[in-house]
């Protein structure tokens, strides 16, 4: 059980950020290519394979959260001892 709480699930806004860039940037590409290469060869299967390629290919760079991904890290203000918890019904009653 320690070993699944040492594996990482964050990433962090920058992170998002060159991810989201990085996928369209590699299912564009492939796309392209695989237009330009599937009307080349009149095949358009092959279009669609080069394409499903590009994301795959992203899929699996762009998904997990590599450690390219969470290089800067937020600084969170620590809890105050006395704060509780405000929800919305604590709200409507005042």
């Amino acid at each position: 059980m320690d070993f699944f709480k040492s594996i990482p699930f964050h990433m962090d806004f920058e992170g998002q950020h060159k991810a989201e860039r990085l996928s369209r940037i590699i299912i564009t590409l492939h796309g392209i290519v695989g237009l330009i290469w599937g009307y080349a060869i009149q095949q358009f299967s092959q279009t669609v394979y080069i394409l499903a390629s590009g994301f795959l290919l992203a899929s699996i760079l762009t998904i997990p959260p590599w450690p390219m991904y969470r290089k800067n890290a937020l600084n969170w203000q620590p809890a105050r001892e006395g704060d509780t918890a405000v929800t919305s019904k604590s709200k409507k009653k005042k």
